[in-house]
């Protein structure tokens, strides 16, 4: 059994390799593509196991989607807190081996923006190109939440719009 720890910010390799630099850690797909890499071929298990605040949502969906691809037996432990894009990685184990100790906390929220990423000159149309994208990742985020926990759509948007643990 290989076990996965993903204990630190999702981010891009960039971000990552500048948070060692500066004695800190990110994990980015690169990362999750290479330990994965190094399972052996008769290793059919993956035990993922959780604590982190999330991150970016690009790396987020792109560690999902590798972690989908290898076809092997996903199981999942929140050990701590699953937020944001986590709770996206989270969804890679199916319902029935997704597990969350006693106090462990979740939060699902609405993708947002980093106010800095925006620059220095934001004009009426970039706003609204970024306002239109923000809802796009939103409806994307929904669906699989309703396709991977069975969940009504309506319950999960109403958690994503609290954005506070539960």
């Amino acid at each position: 059994m290989a076990i996965l720890k993903l204990y630190n910010p999702i981010m891009t390799e960039e971000g990552a390799e500048m948070m060692r630099w500066c004695g800190s850690d990110g994990v980015c797909f690169k990362d999750i593509d290479e330990f994965l890499a190094s399972i052996a071929s008769d290793d059919d298990t993956i035990d993922l196991r959780l604590h982190c605040e999330g991150g970016s949502v690009t790396e987020g969906w792109a560690i999902y989607d590798r972690l989908r691809q290898t076809g092997k037996e996903i199981t999942a432990t929140i050990e701590g807190n699953c937020a944001s894009m986590a709770t996206i990685i989270l969804l890679a184990a199916p319902k029935e081996r997704r597990r969350a100790y006693e106090n462990a906390h979740i939060c699902i929220h609405n993708p947002w923006l980093c106010p800095w990423a925006l620059g220095d000159a934001v004009t009426a149309d970039d706003l609204q190109k970024y306002a239109n994208d923000l809802r796009s990742e939103q409806e994307r985020m929904v669906s699989l939440y309703v396709e991977r926990t069975g969940s009504d759509a309506d319950e999960l948007q109403s958690l994503m719009n609290e954005d506070k643990y539960i």
